[in-house]
């Protein structure tokens, strides 16, 4: 690792096809796919958008400049 800050993830919010984690620092939302008769896959999300990282990598994590009392 290169000095980079690593996700620290949610509890698992766990829906019928779908397992949901979120950074508590970047607010990265880690989705876990298990539909019947595929392989799982994992998803990355932000903003509402799809992240996409070549190969099988999570996307780094982007630590935001104030944390939230509660953490």
């Amino acid at each position: 690792m290169r000095g980079e800050a690593r996700h620290t993830w949610s509890d698992p919010y766990r829906e019928i096809y779908a397992t949901k984690r979120v950074c508590w620092s970047c607010a990265l939302v880690k989705v876990t796919r298990h539909e019947p008769g595929l392989r799982p896959w994992t998803e990355f999300w932000r903003d509402g958008r799809r992240i996409r990282i070549a190969g099988d990598r999570t996307p780094p994590c982007e630590c935001v400049s104030v944390r939230t009392a509660s953490r």
